[in-house]
């Protein structure tokens, strides 16, 4: 599996992969420590998120960068 991995460019050596792999872990571990009602919440957000109107990713991407564009240009440029 730590081959199969490393092949399709996903992760740059085993070592990578088992690194991603603990952090995956210790994420998990964290999830399970959360209080049901924390849990909930991130259901609950998560379903909405799934309900709402889909947005193709090359799209999505594209509202970002102009966003980040135009956050980046009002920085530059406070007077404007």
């Amino acid at each position: 599996m730590l081959h199969r991995q490393v092949a399709s460019g996903r992760y740059a050596s085993p070592t990578h992969t088992l690194i991603q792999a603990i952090y995956l872990l210790d994420d998990l571990d964290d999830w399970r420590d959360t209080d049901a009602e924390k849990q909930e919440t991130l259901r609950q957000a998560v379903q909405q998120a799934l309900a709402g109107p889909f947005v193709p990713g090359d799209e999505a991407f594209a509202r970002l960068r102009a966003r980040s564009a135009a956050a980046r240009h009002r920085k530059e440029n406070p007077e404007a």
